[in-house]
């Protein structure tokens, strides 16, 4: 599990800075205008649009560019770029069909000063937004998150001066991953829209789902890559109907995602509506404008900056909303995929290391002072009571914030355990032990097993993996009965392997123990929560052995050890 941890965060660092790299490369822009051909072109060849320096040398809308007479980094400048490496001043020779060949001087894109604000706000907008939506996946990751993640990547992945800073080789890769993420983002939308925060979509739903991520998808990615790449070495014209097809799929799904977001909306519960406000709100105004400007350039090809710069800093919006909804409405218990001890480990060092600091600042003004040895008596005095209060408070902060859902549920453990003695049958006794186990715990089964002659019998609902009883003489009861302490089985063929196993000892006999199962996120059991459960299995095996040795109840035969 720590590996697949490991894993998942270096995914994310890797391409969280891909895009914060890729997309942040224009906002040198303002101080370092990217040079232009001053046309745009589809990949047929046809002239989509031209600036007044172009047409002033004889470039016409509608003209249409003779693609196999260029070069291959002549022809991802087409059909890719805005910008080109070309150096400011050189003359681009842009050979047409008809015969002309027209001479174009390469020149700097004009700005002005609103568009070189947008393109700065745009930058640090999808950074934080790519930030915000790393984090999310690393709290916790889940089918939403990952959705929300791949999303955004998308949209971060952008950048017009990046591809003037590398070969054409290397602009191809990114261009290539930059349409991989166009068409996963589409489905992950949809995805997104169908799970969050924690919803299991079902039936026709489920299957487009399935169906888009497991074939459409992938397969889109390779035909429009392989089409898009042959036209860049071979220089033969796309499939149009790759194109047409590709597009309509991008927009099917992002219009399936905003009116499954709608619906959900609409049909939800108070508490669930109250959750998804927020999201369906704030995804609007984010999400709606910039997503019509990308529908508007696929279909009249044409590009604003200022308009996309607009639709892509109102992004921001989204994540921000959504970080707020799950921090604000506990969607999900939100547990950084390193373990509780690492994150006390990191915030105490960086805490001591601060202390380390002032305690070093403060000891070179005392060396000359008559009164240095009290003076370094009352600092260590200080910081150490300053780092005890500032441990605690972390402590609160963390159990507060981070791991809120779990120190809910082992403090309602440890208040259950103080009331087992109230209850008086010892069925409801054992019942609702396991329901208090099953609810709080975050372990894929639970189990209670009593003392019945020779054998310890199962005493909660029998599930696939818990085996009606256990002899005396078991593995794990034989561990338990000799040192009656927790232990987490790790015997190989044992059919509770894997299990936390909490023993009920009264008077140093074994009258049952708790079983719960291996954790859902694959971790191991923290020390609270072990401590937790040998309270509650302490105070739940008193009350049971009181309430079956006592006077006219049933005996309770105790093997011996």
């Amino acid at each position: 599990m720590q590996t697949r941890a490991i894993f998942r965060v270096a995914f994310i660092v890797v391409f969280t800075t891909l895009a914060i790299v890729m997309n942040g490369s224009d906002i040198i822009l303002p101080w370092h205008p990217f040079a232009t051909k001053g046309f745009t072109a589809d990949t047929n060849g046809i002239v989509r649009s031209v600036d007044p320096i172009a047409e002033q040398h004889g470039l016409h809308l509608g003209d249409r560019i003779d693609i196999n007479r260029l070069s291959p980094s002549a022809r991802f400048d087409l059909y890719a770029n805005e910008s080109t490496a070309l150096p400011v001043g050189t003359i681009y020779d842009l050979p047409l069909v008809s015969g002309r060949a027209i001479a174009l001087p390469v020149h700097l894109y004009p700005r002005s000063l609103f568009l070189n604000v947008s393109d700065i706000t745009t930058v640090v907008a999808l950074w934080i937004a790519i930030g915000i939506a790393a984090f999310l996946v690393l709290l916790r990751p889940m089918p939403a998150t990952w959705a929300f993640y791949v999303f955004s990547f998308w949209v971060c992945a952008g950048g017009v001066a990046i591809f003037a800073m590398f070969p054409v080789e290397a602009g191809q890769v990114l261009f290539s991953i930059r349409i991989v993420a166009s068409i996963a983002a589409a489905v992950a939308f949809f995805s997104f829209a169908l799970r969050f925060p924690n919803a299991h979509p079902k039936g026709l739903p489920k299957a487009i789902e399935r169906a888009a991520i497991y074939g459409l998808a992938p397969l889109l990615a390779i035909l429009t890559v392989s089409n898009i790449l042959t036209f860049l070495w071979a220089g033969s014209v796309p499939f149009v109907w790759a194109g047409v097809t590709t597009s309509s799929f991008i927009l099917a799904f992002y219009v399936a995602a905003v009116t499954t977001l709608f619906a959900r909306y609409a049909k939800a519960d108070e508490e669930s509506r109250n959750r998804l406000r927020w999201v369906v709100a704030t995804f609007s105004v984010a999400y709606i404008p910039y997503l019509g400007a990308v529908i508007g350039e696929i279909a009249f090809q044409q590009f604003s900056p200022i308009a996309f710069n607009i639709g892509s800093t109102l992004m921001l919006v989204a994540p921000v909303a959504l970080a707020y909804t799950v921090l604000r409405h506990r969607l999900f218990d939100i547990r950084f995929v390193m373990s509780r001890a690492l994150i006390y480990g990191v915030m105490t060092s960086l805490v001591i290391g601060v202390l380390a600091l002032v305690d070093w600042a403060f000891s070179r003004w005392l060396a000359e002072s008559r009164f240095a040895l009290v003076a370094e008596l009352g600092m260590a005095l200080l910081l150490g009571v300053t780092l005890t209060t500032l441990h605690r408070r972390l402590e609160r902060f963390l159990n507060a914030v981070i791991f809120r859902a779990q120190a809910l549920a082992l403090q309602t453990l440890r208040r259950f355990a103080s009331e087992t003695d109230l209850i008086s049958d010892p069925q409801r006794l054992l019942s609702q032990t396991y329901e208090a186990m099953r609810t709080r715990l975050e372990s894929t089964y639970a189990a209670i097993y009593t003392i019945d002659g020779s054998l310890y019998a199962l005493a909660s609902p029998k599930l696939e993996t818990t085996p009606t009883v256990l002899p005396s003489d078991d593995f794990a009861v034989l561990r338990l009965r000799r040192w009656s302490e927790s232990f987490e089985c790790d015997e190989t063929d044992h059919p509770l392997r894997g299990a936390l196993f909490v023993p009920m000892v009264v008077r140093g006999q074994l009258v049952g123990f708790l079983v719960c199962g291996p954790k859902r996120d694959g971790t191991h059991y923290l020390p609270e929560e072990i401590d937790t459960l040998a309270t509650l299995a302490h105070r739940t095996g008193m009350a049971y052995a009181w309430l079956t040795l006592r006077p006219g109840a049933e005996s309770l035969a105790v093997p011996a050890t």
